[in-house]
């Protein structure tokens, strides 16, 4: 399983390595300047990391889910530098797929129309997703969706053929999930991923909370664990070559 492994603000930055020398900061920005989101070099060279050992492992899928036991694991981050570190290396089209109505994303939260709005049949797809800086990376924001429609809208042929015509359109798909304790629809929208990351917060998370949540999704392939905003006491000049699984 993979451990991901992002620096608490609060404790001094690690020294830097040979790894973290060569890395850059990745830059996610909407072609209007509405949203801009910088991602530190040690969180996109762990992605990168967590992305060359999934693909050595041909298990690279065309849709791939981040979800958590609960709330505030950090999967919209998450999604978001994995979608940007993927179109920035792979020379692969992405869209990252906002599926939480309850507590949506920064594109959704600036104003932007989203998903909801195409389910609902008040507009097309191509209205709704988002440009940025990346020419290869599209955003599909969840936009709104009234609460009674979220479950049924979950489960519909509606958008099962929304994802269809993505797949089309873009090599991977990163989908963000609600949280699977905290909301009904999750479990069935998280079903639409080919394999899903679950995310979870060192030290918050309790183990029970993972196991159910585990059990809520034993039928849905996972790639692994993300262990995220990880502390140790282990000497981080030992860490650094430990092994990341």
């Amino acid at each position: 399983m993979f451990r991901f492994l992002r620096r608490n603000k609060s404790q001094p930055a690690a020294p830097k390595s040979r790894v973290t020398e060569i890395q850059a900061p990745l830059t996610l920005q909407t072609s209007d300047g509405t949203l801009k989101i910088e991602f530190i070099p040690e969180i996109v060279g762990q992605i990168r990391q967590m992305i060359s050992r999934i693909e050595s492992r041909d298990l690279l899928v065309k849709r791939m889910g981040y979800l958590a036991a609960v709330r505030e694991e950090g999967v919209t981050y998450l999604s978001l530098a994995t979608g940007t570190t993927m179109a920035n290396d792979l020379n692969a089209d992405v869209c990252v797929v906002d599926f939480n109505w309850w507590w949506p994303s920064p594109v959704s939260q600036i104003g932007y129309e989203g998903l909801g709005s195409v389910l609902m049949g008040q507009r097309e797809l191509n209205d709704v997703l988002v440009t940025t800086n990346h020419p290869n990376l599209v955003l599909l924001p969840s936009g709104f969706l009234p609460i009674e429609e979220r479950p049924s809208a979950a489960r519909s042929d509606r958008l099962s053929r929304v994802l269809s015509e993505l797949d089309e359109r873009f090599d991977h798909l990163i989908l963000d999930i609600p949280a699977i304790l905290a909301v009904s629809e999750a479990v069935p929208l998280a079903v639409h991923a080919d394999a899903c990351c679950l995310v979870v917060h060192q030290g918050v998370t309790s183990s029970n909370n993972v196991r159910r949540a585990l059990d809520e999704v034993q039928h849905i392939d996972m790639l692994g664990v993300v262990m995220n905003q990880v502390k140790t006491h282990i000497p981080k000049g030992i860490l650094q070559i430990l092994p990341s699984e």
